[in-house]
């Protein structure tokens, strides 16, 4: 691999990861809240976001389904690079999944985890093109979520687009019983926010 194949990461990789990993644990514990990174360096198709999350989470003790939209020598290299990652073809595989909406038609084969390990389950990293506040309005091809549950006073609500309605409709059923499921982590640009399986959501 040359210099030239390579963008930069992190100018503190250590303080940038710690700072950004406080972001995602606020992020997780206040389900919903819009947390803005401001992380400027993208990656090819990744937002800076994007590209920040994976640093951050991503190491060689993991496995990382990308999706097609995603699958380039680019990003695979960059990702392989700054984080020694390895990335797998089977859903089944991996415990991180870094998705795009256009291709996530059904949720089939990520892992959920199990009684004994529910900590083993995927969590999906979903690039999205905007994720606003509860004020914003939703324009065309946008979802509001209204998300109840641990780590909210009462209700929260977040603006998406696009959601993927395979998505919706799992994040409104919670077909997995707790503690098993899916944690999602949306992004978008520089901004941030995740949905947890512990997340009541209903799609207004």
């Amino acid at each position: 691999m040359s210099q030239l194949d390579l963008v930069p990461g992190f100018s503190a990789p250590v303080d940038a990861a710690q700072g950004l990993f406080r972001q995602l644990l606020k992020a997780m514990s206040e389900p919903g809240s819009l947390i803005d990174t401001t992380l400027e360096q993208p990656l090819e198709r990744l937002d800076p976001a994007t590209f920040g999350v994976c640093q951050t989470l991503l190491d060689q003790t993991c496995g990382l389904w990308l999706s097609p939209a995603f699958e380039g020598e680019a990003i695979r290299r960059n990702l392989g690079f700054h984080t020694g990652v390895r990335l797998v073809g089977e859903r089944a595989e991996a415990q991180f999944a870094l998705c795009h909406p256009d291709d996530l038609h059904d949720l089939e084969g990520f892992g959920r985890g199990s009684a004994e390990y529910p900590e083993s389950s995927c969590t999906l990293i979903l690039q999205v093109e905007r994720l606003d506040n509860a004020s914003a309005a939703a324009a065309a091809g946008a979802t509001t979520l209204r998300l109840q549950g641990p780590g909210i006073e009462s209700s929260r609500y977040l603006v998406v687009a696009p959601l993927p309605a395979v998505l919706a409709a799992y994040l409104q059923q919670r077909p997995d019983p707790f503690p098993l499921g899916l944690d999602l982590i949306l992004v978008a640009g520089r901004k941030l926010a995740c949905v947890p399986r512990s997340s009541q959501v209903e799609v207004i």
